[in-house]
C-alpha cells in the first residue's frame, strides 16, 4: 500500500491505452476467481473456536506471538514497501537481522508497463518503484515467498499457504509461526477490484492492496503488525473476507525449537 495507490484506478482500454479514473465512484464485480481456479471452502467459527486436534493438528482457541514491529516509513522510507516490510518482520522474528530496504533491493521487479503497453505482473515481481520516488504498486505472494526461501536453513523453512483456509493459518500460529498476508489497508472487503491486462494474462488488483503480519487471533479478532508501525486488531470475519478477496495469499515459517509466544 502506498499514497500513490489511492490516487487513481487504472482501467485498460486496449494494449496501449490506459484511462486513469479519479475518486472511488466505480464499483466492480468480485474478481477473486482470477487468483485461483477454485476458492477454499468457507471458514466457520468452529474452525478455531476451541482448542482441538484435527488430523493430529492442534489449533488453540487464542494465540498472541511477540513479533518485532517495523515501520515502512522509517528512514530510508519505502512508500510502497508494505510487502517487504512485513517479510522483514517475519524474518526478524526468526532471528534474522535483515532490513526492509535490503529486501526491497532483492525483490524481483516488474515495469509499470511493458513495450506493448501491458501492466507488469505482481505475481512475478514488484510493479514499479518500491521506494515511491517514481510510481509503484505492489507485489504478490510468489516473489515474496521465493525471496524468503533464500533465507532458509536446516532449522528454518518457509511455507506458502496461499489458497488455504484460515484454519490452516490458525494451526501455524498455534505452532508459533506468524503469518505474512495480503489484505486491504482497511482490513475489510474493498469494492475497487479490477483487472490488469499483463503479458501473462489478466490479474485482479486493487489500489487498496496492503500487506501485514498476523501475530495472533481469538474468537472475535485477528491481531496484526501493520507495516505502518502499528499493532492492529481487526474483526475476524472482515479480515477473512478481505484476505480471501486477494486469493488467500499467506506465507508461514517452520522452525525447530522456536517459540516466542507471550
Amino acid at each position: 500500500m502506498c499514497f500513490m495507490k489511492e490516487a487513481f484506478i487504472p482501467v485498460i482500454i486496449n494494449k496501449k491505452t490506459t484511462l486513469a479514473i479519479f475518486t472511488g465512484c466505480l464499483l466492480f464485480l468480485p474478481l477473486e476467481a482470477f487468483f485461483m481456479a477454485s476458492r477454499p471452502a468457507e471458514d466457520t467459527e468452529q474452525t478455531v473456536a476451541a482448542s482441538k486436534m484435527t488430523t493430529e493438528k492442534i489449533i488453540k482457541d487464542s494465540v498472541q506471538l511477540d513479533v518485532p514491529l517495523l515501520d515502512q516509513m522509517s528512514e530510508p522510507p519505502l512508500y510502497n514497501g508494505c510487502e517487504v516490510t512485513s517479510l522483514a518482520m517475519l524474518l526478524n522474528y526468526c532471528g534474522l537481522p535483515v532490513t526492509k530496504n535490503e529486501l526491497a533491493e532483492a525483490i524481483p521487479k516488474q515495469p509499470l508497463y511493458d513495450t506493448e503497453g501491458l501492466y507488469g505482473n505482481p505475481h512475478v515481481g514488484f510493479v514499479g518503484d518500491i521506494t515511491g520516488v517514481q510510481p509503484g504498486y505492489f507485489v504478490y505472494a510468489e516473489p515474496v515467498f521465493e525471496l524468503a526461501q533464500t533465507y532458509e536453513t536446516d532449522q528454518l523453512e518457509f511455507v506458502n499457504l496461499t489458497g488455504e483456509n484460515f484454519s490452516e493459518l490458525a494451526y501455524y500460529l498455534s505452532s508459533g509461526s506468524p503469518i505474512w498476508v495480503i489484505i486491504t489497508v482497511t482490513y475489510q472487503v474493498t469494492n475497487d477490484m479490477t483487472l490488469w491486462e499483463t503479458a501473462d494474462g489478466d490479474v485482479a488488483v486493487s489500489m487498496n492492496e496492503h500487506s501485514a503480519v498476523i501475530t495472533g487471533y481469538d474468537d472475535s479478532f485477528v491481531y496484526l503488525n501493520d507495516p505502518y508501525g502499528q499493532e492492529v486488531k481487526a474483526d475476524k470475519d472482515d479480515f477473512i473476507a478481505s484476505w480471501k478477496q486477494f486469493g488467500s495469499q499467506a506465507i508461514a515459517v517452520n522452525q525447530t525449537n522456536k517459540s516466542q509466544e507471550k
